[in-house]
């Protein structure tokens, strides 16, 4: 068994642990000590990215508080970048939840939901599992819409979402991206950080991977985002 409870190889498990450990200690010493805490983010949460990275189970990065950006704003692309905008779903912690909750108890913790675009620099290809998490699964920033305090149960059926780029529909959601419950994110979360002497805090903010194909963006483009039961977002991207 891997640190989140499924089967996988002896080297991967190894790449998933040297990985993750790597990534905290950056994480302590360049976010946490500095008050930048603002959550985690859910990685390859789709079966078939999974088997591509050759993984039994998601995986997961931090947020920085000083990444955070607004409906309505711009993020400011890096000469030459290759960014990618990812629409997911943000769930924001009510409590703390500690490894070993039941799904249940774990989606009980959630206090809101909320839309979520998060943009990922991938200009520098990283090579293997290990490299990805040691580099923090490329996030480069985040934007986080309005919340609401309660969402229907059974999210594959409920929630669907549509990307435009600069006022045309491009893409819309796939179901399986889609969780069958939050909580199984949640206990994930918890359940890897613990392994690590973390915890999932009351007031993080995790999002829970992409629900749409990843799309590249490019200067002056500008996306809008749908997504049912939340508000419209939109997000601006222009050069350095």
């Amino acid at each position: 068994m891997n640190e989140y409870g499924v089967e996988t190889s002896s080297a991967t498990a190894t790449a998933l642990r040297s990985g993750m450990q790597e990534q905290l200690a950056v994480w302590r010493s360049t976010v946490q000590a500095h008050g930048n805490r603002l959550g985690w983010k859910i990685g390859f949460n789709d079966r078939a990215s999974q088997q591509r990275m050759g993984i039994a189970a998601p995986v997961l990065g931090y947020l920085r508080r000083d990444r955070l950006l607004t409906s309505g704003g711009v993020f400011r692309m890096p000469a030459n970048a290759v960014i990618k905008a990812e629409v997911e779903v943000a769930i924001h912690m009510g409590r703390a939840v500690a490894a070993g909750v039941s799904v249940v108890e774990a989606e009980s913790a959630i206090a809101a939901y909320a839309p979520a675009v998060e943009v990922v620099d991938v200009t520098q290809p990283l090579d293997g599992i290990e490299a990805l998490l040691r580099g923090n699964l490329y996030q480069a920033a985040v934007l986080i819409g309005p919340e609401r305090h309660a969402i229907p149960s059974a999210p594959r059926q409920t929630i669907q979402a549509r990307l435009h780029v600069d006022g045309k529909p491009v893409r819309e959601s796939e179901p399986l991206r889609l969780p069958e419950r939050f909580g199984e994110l949640v206990q994930l979360a918890a359940e890897t950080l613990s392994r690590h002497g973390e915890q999932l805090a009351a007031g993080d903010w995790m999002i829970c991977g992409a629900i749409i194909e990843p799309l590249v963006v490019s200067p002056g483009n500008r996306i809008e985002v749908e997504m049912s039961p939340f508000e419209r977002m939109t997000l601006g991207f222009t050069g350095p």
